[in-house]
């Protein structure tokens, strides 16, 4: 048997497959039924590669449009990341040059940290933790002449360490109702209540900066389960300790509508 298709890729494009599938069987007893049977069964297995290629096609198109929104894809389907889903409302206006030199500082420290939940190893030559070379390259030739060793994950852990029980660390996160995904710092018990810890290198945080970190957060609360708060840690480089106190807010759920308000919209404009 055949079947054909007709699958939109855009408002004036469409790509018309033919699809075959062929059998030989041997009839005993009613041939007609045996017939029917066969040819619904062939017909779900072409059916099957229509809704395939349709996903396929779609996802590729969806890339092409929107190479800006960072994508995962899960079981077939596109799941934008949590920050391009907030960074495409409202994008950071910023110098290039200098977010990336500021992206790479980050980068640094948060290889630090990862490195010390998998190793176990409070590493501070960044030579010896893998990945960081060419971070460290934008910013020891960077305009900004950021320093890197200043924002102490160590002096933090060390105050820290005796109120925090980690669970997870670099966690990819997934929120399968509402269609996004994301990268957590550290998911752990914290004065034993379940939280997100998220690490920042920022030396100032106001009000429409927190907004903005809180929605992250929430969005990756809510794909887990009991999550009750969400922690800033501030490792600023303009404190003498390298670290400042934990910001703690406990409003999850009305960040997460104000995320959701985020992610309604791009799923209106880009339909994902």
């Amino acid at each position: 048997m055949s079947l054909g298709a007709v699958i939109p890729t855009g408002q004036y494009e469409n790509i018309q497959p033919s699809y075959q599938a062929k059998e030989s069987i041997e009839v005993d007893g009613d041939a007609e039924d045996v017939i029917r049977k066969k040819l619904d069964f062939l017909r779900s297995i072409i059916s099957q590669k229509i809704d395939q290629d349709y996903a396929r096609i779609r996802n590729e198109s969806i890339r092409k449009k929107l190479d800006k929104i960072r994508f995962t894809e899960r079981n077939g389907i596109l799941y934008p990341h949590v920050t391009s889903i907030i960074e495409c409302l409202d994008p950071i206006k910023f110098d290039p040059d200098k977010l990336k030199q500021y992206a790479s500082r980050g980068n640094l420290v948060h290889a630090q940290i990862d490195h010390f939940f998998r190793t176990g190893i409070m590493e501070e030559d960044f030579d010896d933790i893998p990945g960081t070379k060419l971070d460290k390259i934008i910013v020891e030739q960077g305009s900004e002449h950021l320093d890197y060793k200043k924002p102490s994950f160590k002096n933090f852990w060390e105050k820290y360490k005796s109120r925090i029980y980690p669970m997870g660390n670099e966690m990819k996160v997934y929120n399968d109702k509402e269609l996004y995904c994301g990268s957590l710092d550290l998911y752990c018990i914290y004065d034993n209540v379940y939280c997100i810890f998220d690490f920042k290198t920022a030396s100032t945080y106001d009000k429409k900066k927190l907004e903005r970190y809180w929605k992250q957060l929430s969005a990756y609360a809510k794909c887990l389960d009991g999550v009750k708060q969400m922690v800033i840690i501030p490792l600023n480089p303009k404190k003498e300790a390298g670290f400042g106190e934990p910001i703690v807010c406990d409003e999850v759920d009305k960040y997460f509508n104000l995320f959701m308000q985020d992610r309604d919209a791009v799923r209106k404009m880009y339909n994902i």
